[in-house]
Protein backbone atom coordinates (compact mmCIF):
# COMPACT_ATOMS: atom_id res chain seq x y z
CA UNK A 1 0.00 0.00 0.00
CA UNK A 2 2.57 2.58 1.13
CA UNK A 3 4.53 1.51 -2.85
CA UNK A 4 1.04 3.05 -4.05
CA UNK A 5 1.24 6.15 -2.25
CA UNK A 6 4.83 7.08 -3.30
CA UNK A 7 6.19 8.28 -6.73
CA UNK A 8 7.94 5.94 -9.31
CA UNK A 9 11.14 7.70 -8.79
CA UNK A 10 11.30 6.92 -4.51
CA UNK A 11 13.35 4.35 -3.05
CA UNK A 12 12.31 3.08 0.03
CA UNK A 13 14.75 0.74 2.14
CA UNK A 14 13.68 -0.75 5.73
CA UNK A 15 16.44 -1.95 8.18
CA UNK A 16 17.89 -1.98 11.33
CA UNK A 17 21.67 -1.50 12.75
CA UNK A 18 21.42 -4.58 15.52
CA UNK A 19 18.29 -7.09 16.35
CA UNK A 20 17.82 -7.37 20.45
CA UNK A 21 18.33 -10.56 22.39
CA UNK A 22 15.76 -11.93 24.42
CA UNK A 23 18.26 -14.84 26.60
CA UNK A 24 18.26 -16.63 23.52
CA UNK A 25 21.61 -18.13 24.10
CA UNK A 26 22.03 -16.45 27.49
CA UNK A 27 23.36 -20.09 28.99
CA UNK A 28 25.71 -20.62 26.02
CA UNK A 29 27.10 -16.38 26.49
CA UNK A 30 27.77 -16.83 30.31
CA UNK A 31 29.33 -20.19 29.59
CA UNK A 32 31.44 -18.87 26.63
CA UNK A 33 32.12 -15.07 26.97
CA UNK A 34 32.60 -12.10 29.50
CA UNK A 35 30.44 -9.85 30.18
CA UNK A 36 31.00 -6.52 32.04
CA UNK A 37 27.53 -5.96 32.89
CA UNK A 38 26.53 -8.97 33.51
CA UNK A 39 24.04 -9.58 31.43
CA UNK A 40 24.32 -12.02 29.13
CA UNK A 41 21.82 -13.09 26.32
CA UNK A 42 19.78 -9.77 26.76
CA UNK A 43 20.14 -6.31 25.17
CA UNK A 44 21.53 -5.56 21.68
CA UNK A 45 25.57 -5.35 23.15
CA UNK A 46 27.84 -8.14 23.28
CA UNK A 47 27.86 -11.29 21.22
CA UNK A 48 26.94 -11.24 18.22
CA UNK A 49 24.05 -14.48 17.77
CA UNK A 50 21.53 -14.48 15.18
CA UNK A 51 18.77 -12.22 17.60
CA UNK A 52 21.20 -9.55 17.31
CA UNK A 53 23.24 -10.22 13.72
CA UNK A 54 19.96 -11.06 12.00
CA UNK A 55 18.28 -7.32 10.61
CA UNK A 56 15.64 -7.15 7.91
CA UNK A 57 16.43 -5.38 4.93
CA UNK A 58 13.71 -4.76 2.88
CA UNK A 59 14.24 -2.76 -0.64
CA UNK A 60 11.50 -1.06 -2.72
CA UNK A 61 11.68 0.77 -5.73
CA UNK A 62 15.40 -0.13 -7.10
CA UNK A 63 15.40 -3.61 -8.77
CA UNK A 64 17.59 -6.24 -6.67
CA UNK A 65 19.29 -9.34 -8.37
CA UNK A 66 19.24 -12.03 -6.42
CA UNK A 67 22.27 -13.83 -5.22
CA UNK A 68 25.07 -13.71 -2.35
CA UNK A 69 23.81 -12.33 0.72
CA UNK A 70 22.85 -9.29 1.31
CA UNK A 71 24.28 -6.95 4.39
CA UNK A 72 23.58 -3.30 5.84
CA UNK A 73 26.95 -2.51 3.76
CA UNK A 74 25.20 -2.84 0.36
CA UNK A 75 22.37 -0.42 1.38
CA UNK A 76 24.64 2.61 0.39
CA UNK A 77 26.18 1.59 -2.86
CA UNK A 78 22.65 0.26 -3.76
CA UNK A 79 21.25 4.01 -3.37
CA UNK A 80 24.13 5.61 -4.75
CA UNK A 81 24.22 3.22 -7.87
CA UNK A 82 20.02 4.12 -8.04
CA UNK A 83 20.84 7.65 -8.06
CA UNK A 84 23.35 6.92 -11.73
CA UNK A 85 26.66 7.89 -9.25
CA UNK A 86 27.92 4.24 -8.56
CA UNK A 87 31.07 5.79 -7.81
CA UNK A 88 30.76 8.62 -6.17
CA UNK A 89 31.59 6.78 -2.30
CA UNK A 90 34.40 3.83 -1.88
CA UNK A 91 32.52 1.26 0.11
CA UNK A 92 32.93 -2.54 0.94
CA UNK A 93 29.73 -2.78 -0.37
CA UNK A 94 27.53 -4.09 -3.45
CA UNK A 95 24.82 -2.71 -4.78
CA UNK A 96 21.84 -4.90 -4.85
CA UNK A 97 21.11 -3.90 -8.09
CA UNK A 98 23.96 -5.48 -9.47
CA UNK A 99 23.82 -8.66 -7.06
CA UNK A 100 25.82 -9.55 -4.41
CA UNK A 101 29.14 -11.77 -5.14
CA UNK A 102 27.75 -15.36 -4.14
CA UNK A 103 31.28 -16.21 -2.18
CA UNK A 104 31.17 -12.79 0.17
CA UNK A 105 31.76 -14.19 3.75
CA UNK A 106 29.56 -12.09 5.67
CA UNK A 107 30.91 -10.38 8.84
CA UNK A 108 29.35 -9.15 12.30
CA UNK A 109 31.44 -7.58 14.52
CA UNK A 110 30.46 -6.36 18.62
CA UNK A 111 31.98 -4.53 21.54
CA UNK A 112 29.71 -3.02 23.52
CA UNK A 113 30.02 -5.37 26.34
CA UNK A 114 32.88 -7.19 27.07
CA UNK A 115 35.88 -8.16 24.74
CA UNK A 116 35.17 -7.57 21.07
CA UNK A 117 33.66 -10.62 19.05
CA UNK A 118 33.80 -11.61 15.80
CA UNK A 119 31.41 -13.17 13.23
CA UNK A 120 32.02 -14.76 9.84
CA UNK A 121 29.46 -16.81 8.04
CA UNK A 122 29.69 -19.33 5.12
CA UNK A 123 27.67 -22.11 3.26
CA UNK A 124 25.14 -23.00 6.33
CA UNK A 125 27.92 -22.58 8.83
CA UNK A 126 28.96 -19.28 11.48
CA UNK A 127 31.62 -18.85 13.68
CA UNK A 128 31.83 -16.81 16.52
CA UNK A 129 35.60 -15.87 17.94
CA UNK A 130 36.68 -13.52 20.89
CA UNK A 131 40.43 -13.33 21.20
CA UNK A 132 39.93 -11.66 24.05
CA UNK A 133 37.83 -14.66 25.47
CA UNK A 134 40.34 -17.14 24.14
CA UNK A 135 36.50 -18.42 22.52
CA UNK A 136 35.17 -19.82 19.24
CA UNK A 137 32.16 -21.10 18.87
CA UNK A 138 31.11 -22.78 15.58
CA UNK A 139 27.20 -22.93 14.63
CA UNK A 140 25.23 -24.76 11.76
CA UNK A 141 22.84 -22.56 10.14
CA UNK A 142 18.75 -23.46 10.34
CA UNK A 143 17.84 -24.06 6.39
CA UNK A 144 14.33 -22.72 7.54
CA UNK A 145 14.16 -19.08 7.96
CA UNK A 146 13.45 -18.22 11.68
CA UNK A 147 14.77 -21.80 13.03
CA UNK A 148 17.39 -21.54 15.48
CA UNK A 149 21.14 -22.51 14.77
CA UNK A 150 22.59 -25.05 16.43
CA UNK A 151 25.98 -25.20 18.38
CA UNK A 152 28.35 -27.67 15.94
CA UNK A 153 32.20 -28.51 15.69
CA UNK A 154 32.71 -26.81 12.40
CA UNK A 155 34.46 -28.48 9.49
CA UNK A 156 38.00 -27.79 9.15
CA UNK A 157 38.15 -26.01 5.85
CA UNK A 158 35.23 -23.94 6.71
CA UNK A 159 36.54 -23.24 10.13
CA UNK A 160 39.88 -21.98 8.54
CA UNK A 161 38.29 -20.10 5.61
CA UNK A 162 35.85 -18.30 8.41
CA UNK A 163 38.86 -17.37 10.45
CA UNK A 164 40.70 -16.08 6.92
CA UNK A 165 37.93 -13.76 6.76
CA UNK A 166 37.68 -12.31 9.89
CA UNK A 167 39.02 -8.80 9.79
CA UNK A 168 41.94 -7.76 12.17
CA UNK A 169 41.58 -7.46 15.67
CA UNK A 170 42.05 -3.60 17.50
CA UNK A 171 45.86 -3.20 18.74
CA UNK A 172 44.80 -1.85 21.75
CA UNK A 173 45.52 1.85 20.37
CA UNK A 174 41.70 3.99 20.47
CA UNK A 175 41.52 6.18 17.34
CA UNK A 176 41.00 9.86 17.87
CA UNK A 177 37.84 10.20 17.80
CA UNK A 178 35.46 13.86 17.70
CA UNK A 179 31.81 14.48 18.19
CA UNK A 180 29.96 17.10 18.88
CA UNK A 181 28.80 17.47 22.84
CA UNK A 182 25.05 17.25 21.32
CA UNK A 183 26.63 13.74 19.94
CA UNK A 184 28.52 12.83 22.72
CA UNK A 185 25.42 13.01 25.22
CA UNK A 186 23.43 11.35 22.94
CA UNK A 187 25.39 8.46 22.39
CA UNK A 188 26.25 8.74 26.45
CA UNK A 189 22.02 8.36 26.78
CA UNK A 190 22.35 5.02 24.30
CA UNK A 191 24.42 3.40 26.65
CA UNK A 192 27.39 3.33 23.78
CA UNK A 193 29.68 5.58 25.55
Amino acid sequence: MLRERLPDDVALVVTGDHGEAMWERATLDRRTFRDSRPAYGIDHGGTPFEAIARVPLAVEGVDVRAGGTPSLVDVAPTLLDALGQPEALATTGASLSRGVPADRVPIVEAARYGHEKKAAYRDGWKLIVSRGDDAAVGFRLPETPGAAATEAELPADVEAALYDALPAWPDGSEPERRVSGMAQQRLEDLGYV
